[in-house]
């Protein structure tokens, strides 16, 4: 549990990009257990920073069940905004804290597509107690420019593979629609992407 907490990298980008000196905590604690009671014994911890110190916790364990059971590929910038996101349900406000909300760039591995095409960025979220999805789309071109978002939410998906499947193909939709001939669609979930790519379908 430390290491997958405190310690493996993927974990440690993901405390820098929501501004947490988790060096600093696990040189106070030695156990995450012990860190967890802390915030419900001190007076120095806020609601706040205790959902956020929560939130946090909770997406970094589903990110390696993700990796273990569905083959996704780890990308700390985009659980740093799935974090945000949920803080920002929970406290039921859209104005958070600036530093909170400072997602540091160098964290991001991006890749720029060809001149000449576009590049869609896909994702979707999958909640296993209510089966609700949400799915979201970003176009940039050559240059890096922004040219478009798109997000979309539902009920009644099967797993977080179908509602990748599906941001794939509302991304192609899009494509279309917009008329893009010459694009690339980016999406984070392997078995999806081997499914699209091989000759045999490995999601339902």
């Amino acid at each position: 549990m430390e290491h997958i907490i405190f310690y493996c990298k993927h974990a440690r980008a993901v405390w820098k990009g929501i501004d947490i000196n988790i060096d600093m905590i696990s040189g106070n604690f030695t156990t995450v257990s012990g860190w967890v009671i802390s915030w419900f014994t001190s007076a120095n911890s806020g609601i706040e920073e205790r959902l956020l110190y929560m939130i946090t916790i909770w997406i970094l364990w589903k990110d390696r069940c993700n990796v273990f059971f569905q083959g996704v590929t780890l990308n700390s910038v985009n659980y740093v905004h799935k974090i945000l996101y949920h803080l920002a349900s929970h406290m039921h406000t859209a104005s958070l804290n600036p530093t909170i909300l400072c997602i540091k760039s160098s964290s991001s591995n991006w890749k720029t597509p060809p001149v000449g095409m576009v590049k869609l960025n896909v994702d979707g979220s999958f909640d296993y107690e209510t089966n609700k999805y949400g799915i979201d789309i970003v176009i940039r071109d050559h240059l890096g420019t922004c040219l478009g978002t798109k997000g979309s939410n539902g009920d009644g998906s099967l797993n977080p593979e179908a509602v990748e499947c599906m941001a794939v193909r509302d991304a192609l939709f899009w494509a279309l629609r917009k008329n893009y001939s010459s694009i690339q669609i980016e999406v984070d979930a392997r078995l999806v992407i081997e499914s699209i790519n091989g000759t045999s379908s490995l999601v339902q």
